[in-house]
């Protein structure tokens, strides 16, 4: 763990060098913001629920904003990749909104649910054997299980639907 750093000493060029080297190593280890920063996750949480409330309100940008901090603090968590994912889709964004997917699938590979938001990302971008390739993944993905019967419907569904 990096000694305590001081946020304005990292804003502060002349202090920043002293903790160059420190923090690239850090980083390196898989360190994140978020334990430097000594944020619990009560305080990613409330952060995460304000985008989720923005998201809804239909503020699709400020709702990025929030999930791309979020996923700046920790970039391993696949919730905050989602939601800046799905932000960034409803914002007609689908390059960045495929960037988020692809990271979120990276931190649960077994989740079906980032392989049929990429499906609708790339339909829209009009590469359509992607799409196709995502959306049998989503379904392979959800199996028989109970939990992602959704998102097994609706792959399945469009994957019926698309014009040939």
């Amino acid at each position: 763990m990096v000694r305590t750093i001081k946020i304005t000493d990292l804003l502060d060029k002349s202090q920043f060098g002293q903790y160059q080297d420190e923090l690239i190593h850090y980083f390196e280890r898989g360190g994140t913001w978020q334990d430097l920063l000594h944020y619990d996750d009560n305080v990613l949480q409330t952060q995460y629920q304000k985008g989720y409330e923005l998201y809804h309100k239909a503020d699709y940008k400020n709702a990025a904003a929030a999930f791309s901090y979020l996923t700046l603090l920790n970039p391993y968590n696949y919730n905050f990749w989602m939601g800046l994912g799905i932000a960034k889709q409803s914002e007609r964004l689908y390059e960045e909104a495929i960037v988020s997917y692809t990271a979120a699938e990276a931190m649960d590979p077994e989740h079906p649910l980032p392989h049929l938001h990429l499906a609708q990302c790339y339909y829209a971008l009009t590469l359509r054997e992607k799409a196709v390739e995502q959306l049998q993944k989503a379904v392979s993905l959800a199996g028989e299980s109970v939990e992602y019967n959704e998102v097994r419907l609706k792959a399945a569904t469009i994957l019926q639907h698309l014009p040939k």
